[in-house]
């Protein structure tokens, strides 16, 4: 934990990096805001700041420069201090006679004018595809191997941990149960059909009705199919740490490869995720943070939008706007869906 001298003097190297991009020494705050301590005192304290990994040395200068550490301190601490509902302020930003595609494609629009950000979109494509049968196989006296065959030729593989009753016999049963219940149904309606399954108490087919859910829910995310679409790719380079051509090419490059971005926006789902530079497992998102969050349309059409941009972003407008647009889709779609 940060004592409150050491909060004062982080915020005020965020907020001076996040608005000019240079690095800041303990003269300048010392100058620029009224903390009551020596220019001294708040040397020795950013030291220890740099020694939590809060700080880094920049490479022109000798001030320091906020890490992606301190990002996500302040990150968390802005999302604790301020309510995300204040959606009043920025209502019908939307063409509301649009839909589909093309509201996704307004939403992200708006979206990069508003912030000055790359902003992006992926649009879920529904699964035809039904689970055809089930197979469950004793791999040994602490596993078992639950094998999915589907109808589009596609079969997986899971290895789950044998915590219940497993005897051959009530193996056999568990089969037949759920082969009965969920054979020949669409793969993305089992895990909601599954949580409705009234398993009467029974131990073994509770946990296994459990680890079946899990291994659906994982196959999905292997087959599951999406749309991305872009906007406001340039806005990037209006920013100062792309001044540098091999930054350019870089983020050039990372745009290029579609996969990348898809499996980093897919993968948070709480209401908002925020990754902040190296916490991106693909090293390509380095210098840079994504936040994203989930949207759902009429007839079921979701997905999710996000923004891309330098770790130096400024969280605050960003997690702002990007909910307000959020909010609107989601609404737009209920009204559109009461006028039916």
């Amino acid at each position: 934990m940060l004592d409150e001298r050491k909060k004062l003097i982080l915020e005020a190297i965020i907020g001076s990096y996040l608005l000019n991009a240079e690095p800041i020494g303990s003269r300048t705050i010392s100058k620029n805001y009224n903390l009551g301590v020596s220019s001294a005192t708040i040397r020795n304290e950013m030291s220890d700041l740099e020694d939590l990994g809060l700080l880094s040395k920049a490479h022109s200068s000798s001030g320091r420069i906020p890490s992606d550490k301190a990002y996500r301190l302040y990150v968390n601490n802005l999302i604790e201090s301020r309510s995300m509902m204040g959606f009043s302020d920025y209502k019908d930003l939307l063409d509301r006679s649009l839909n589909g595609r093309s509201l996704i494609e307004e939403a992200i629009n708006k979206l990069s004018n508003l912030t000055g950000y790359t902003t992006l979109a992926i649009i879920y494509k529904s699964l035809d595809i039904k689970l055809e049968k089930i197979y469950i196989l004793e791999e040994s006296e602490e596993t078992l191997l639950l094998v999915m065959v589907y109808d589009n030729d596609k079969i997986y593989y899971h290895h789950i941990k044998k915590d219940f009753t497993s005897d051959i016999k009530s193996l056999i049963k568990i089969n037949y149960i759920f082969n009965d219940l969920i054979s020949g149904m669409y793969i993305e309606k089992i895990p909601s059909f599954l949580d409705m399954v009234d398993t009467q108490s029974s131990e073994s087919l509770d946990n296994f009705k459990i680890k079946l859910k899990e291994a659906v829910k994982d196959d999905i995310g292997k087959l599951k199919k999406y749309d991305l679409i872009l906007d406001g790719v340039s806005s990037i380079f209006k920013f100062p740490e792309y001044s540098d051509i091999n930054k350019v090419r870089e983020f050039i490059s990372l745009i290029e490869s579609k996969e990348t971005i898809i499996k980093a926006l897919v993968s948070g789902d709480a209401k908002i995720n925020i990754a902040i530079g190296e916490e991106n497992e693909d090293n390509s998102f380095k210098g840079l943070s994504i936040i994203d969050s989930f949207y759902m349309l009429e007839n079921g059409l979701h997905g999710k939008i996000g923004l891309l941009g330098p770790t130096r972003m400024d969280y605050d407008s960003a997690i702002h706007y990007l909910l307000c647009l959020i909010n609107e889709l989601n609404t737009s779609s209920k009204s559109k869906e009461g006028r039916k």
